[in-house]
């Protein structure tokens, strides 16, 4: 039986870095938007044609701790190239979900991934709550992986004890066992 994921047990990385555990990840969507058409005499029913397919922002959430430097300065670099002129400033960013015996079984890259909001703690001194962080990406898709593709570089990466984040090479390599003709798990 497939090891069900387990929803806080979660990795983020972007543009190659590895930012640590978050504990919310939210819009992960994607919708086709569909034009309806009436067909003449055709009264039992309306066709609908798929168009453009949209994808929401995804909104990451995550305590503050160590790490919040290293995200407040990727945020801050991405800032820096556009003032530099820079328009190849996008970068690929992964979610890595684990199972209970913190294995890899599933992963999703949003492609060209951009932040549009970064949002820091909320600090009150009449409170005792965790601090945290939280930062919005726009994206132009993304693609899913499933435990059966995953495992081609994801177990390389358990076994030298390193999760890595997958970008464009994992796409050639998912690219390669599609050709192959074999299961593409949840894609």
């Amino acid at each position: 039986m497939a090891d069900p994921g387990v929803a806080y047990v979660f990795q983020i990385a972007i543009d190659g870095i590895l930012f640590g555990n978050f504990t919310s990840v939210s819009g992960l969507s994607a919708k086709y938007e569909t034009e309806e058409v009436k067909e003449g005499g055709e009264n039992t029913h309306v066709h609908h044609l798929p168009g453009r397919m949209t994808y929401t922002n995804v909104t990451l959430e995550r305590p503050v701790d160590y790490g919040t430097m290293a995200l407040a300065a990727w945020f801050s670099k991405f800032q820096k190239n556009l003032s530099k002129g820079s328009s190849n400033s996008r970068n690929n960013a992964s979610i890595m979900a684990y199972g209970a015996n913190h294995i890899p079984i599933a992963e999703w890259t949003l492609l060209d991934a951009v932040p549009v909001a970064y949002t820091g703690p909320k600090l009150s001194a009449g409170k005792s709550e965790i601090l945290t962080e939280s930062i919005e990406l726009a994206h132009n898709g993304f693609w899913s992986l499933s435990s059966s593709v995953q495992g081609i570089t994801a177990a390389t990466a358990v076994a030298a004890g390193a999760v890595v984040a997958m970008g464009m090479s994992a796409k050639r390599e998912l690219d390669l066992v599609s050709r192959a003709g074999m299961p593409l798990g949840g894609i």
